[in-house]
């Protein structure tokens, strides 16, 4: 496609910006012949791609969460401001709005990971054989998390492995690329993700020394292992009868048997739940890895999830205490998301997680939340929105390991993890977990994950994975599978002759 091929011809070198946590500060520019000829450049290249998943992380916001439900589609919120993003949480997506194009700028990452595997096989001499496979670990690691987020974003996606241009491929129609099917797709992330293992394999369950869990690992790769072999067990193709699968079964064992090895090195789930995201809390126990904030070198996004600070005036919480720009947020707060009164309403006020991730707000008749969780820290009089946003952490390796017990009947193993999840959130009076049956099960982690993981970029994958996909089926168009997935934007479409739309936005 030739998104995909400016991308190509565009992305020889990473170009780092400014991160003190990721040492991203500017380098002198190598050449691409010589730029892997020390360690250091190694390195320097892999942080490059770790500040690239960074670039991408409103983007796995919008793919992982936005479509789940959870938010609310109105076009202004209630403190009166144009809400954004309001065709993907309605689920209106369409080829005139399609809420995310070209491929949300993943294959950019790709390119430069391929670029990273293709040299580290071939070029690579500064490396003894151990480092080497750490770096290929990550890599491919790292590949199969993006392809991944693809695969159930647009169901089957070109499938790019080589860096082509390097290798002397450049003219358009030579750097075309078709859509492989979903079953492909899968096939694909599963081998990457099975290679990122092998590499690992001498590594033990330990974070990188200088950039700790901002730095992929080999606990991120195993947690992805398990998410990834859940999907391939549980959820169906589009159009197809049969899970992705051919022995499901084998692929929960599978799943297991690497969250297990996560949990046994990691699995700790601290007291404090709200602590887990604390700016003076970062890589604490429960985190596995992370997309890292700073102050002065770069914030989230989470701002947009507030209030405007210049409105925000006059309102109360639910005991009478004045709320005036409680945060004190500057010019970048604003109300273009908001979650549902409705979710906030059915969660338990003696569950913690309420507090932590939502405050509420009154004023006469008006009511209304914003998110509490990700509020960043203060430094002076202004508020940096700076706080780590998690990929995988301990209490995820919990619930999928509650997902592959109740897929293989084990109910006591079912109990054990969500009663661990609701332990935390509740204290000591938490609502004990009766086993009935596997759908009820389901049901049961879905509502956790809904409420253990807000705004974490999650809950319309499990939507999709959890109870046969029935309730992601009950938010979109006529209740048509097709729907599921979203549309190649006209733009991508029109650059590629061999790309191929799906089925549900063909005839708009």
């Amino acid at each position: 496609m030739k998104t995909i091929k400016k991308i190509i011809l565009g992305l020889l070198l990473i170009q780092l910006s400014s991160c003190e946590l990721l040492d991203l500060k500017p380098i002198d520019t190598y050449s691409i012949d010589n730029y892997w000829d020390t360690k250091d450049q190694v390195n320097r290249f892999f942080t490059g791609l770790h500040k690239r998943i960074r670039d991408r992380q409103f983007v796995f916001m919008q793919l992982g969460e936005f479509r789940g439900g959870l938010l609310d589609p109105s076009p202004t919120s209630v403190l009166g401001q144009t809400k954004t993003d309001v065709d993907i949480i309605g689920n209106l997506i369409s080829l005139e709005n399609p809420g995310v194009t070209s491929f949300g700028n993943c294959y950019m990452d790709i390119m430069q990971i391929n670029h990273a595997i293709e040299r580290l096989n071939n070029y690579v001499s500064c490396l003894n054989e151990d480092e080497k496979n750490y770096y290929l670990g990550i890599a491919h690691g790292i590949r199969s998390y993006y392809y991944f987020h693809l695969l159930r974003t647009w169901g089957g996606v070109p499938l790019v492995s080589e860096p082509e241009v390097l290798k002397g491929v450049s003219t358009p129609t030579a750097l075309n690329k078709k859509r492989a099917t979903e079953l492909e797709t899968m096939e694909f992330i599963k081998t990457d993700i099975l290679k990122s293992e092998e590499y690992l394999k001498k590594e033990n369950f330990t974070y990188n020394t200088k950039f700790g869990k901002s730095f992929w690992s080999k606990a991120a790769t195993l947690a992805l292992k398990g998410d990834i072999f859940l999907w391939s067990a549980k959820v169906k193709p589009i159009g197809s009868s049969t899970v992705f699968s051919e022995k499901p079964a084998d692929d929960i064992e599978t799943a297991r048997l690497a969250l297990t090895s996560v949990w046994n090195a990691t699995g700790i789930l601290p007291n404090d739940f709200a602590g887990i995201f604390n700016y003076n809390n970062k890589e604490n126990d429960e985190i596995i890895f992370a997309i890292p904030y700073i102050i002065n070198e770069k914030s989230n996004s989470f701002a947009l999830f507030t209030y405007p600070a210049s409105t925000f005036s006059g309102y109360k919480d639910a005991t009478g205490k004045t709320l005036d720009n409680p945060l004190s947020v500057g010019t970048d707060g604003g109300s273009r998301y908001e979650y549902k009164w409705s979710f906030f309403e059915s969660i338990a006020s003696t569950d913690k997680r309420k507090a932590a991730s939502f405050q509420d707000y009154y004023k006469g008749s008006i009511k209304g939340i914003y998110l509490h969780k990700f509020k960043g820290t203060m430094d002076g009089t202004i508020r940096w929105f700076t706080d780590d946003w998690p990929i995988y952490r301990t209490a995820d390796i919990a619930l999928m390991l509650a997902e592959c017990y109740n897929a293989q009947d084990n109910s006591g193993q079912v109990k054990t993890f969500i009663e661990l999840i609701r332990r935390r959130a509740y204290g000591r009076n938490y609502p004990e977990f009766t086993y009935v049956d596997k759908a009820t099960s389901e049901l049961a982690i879905l509502r956790e994950y809904a409420i253990e993981f807000i705004a974490e970029g999650k809950y319309w994958y499990q939507l999709r994975r959890l109870n046969e996909g029935s309730e992601a089926l009950k938010l979109v168009k006529n209740n048509d599978p097709e729907f599921l997935l979203w549309p190649i934007d006209m733009s991508t479409m029109s650059k590629d002759p061999l790309l191929e739309q799906n089925n549900a936005y063909i005839n708009q």
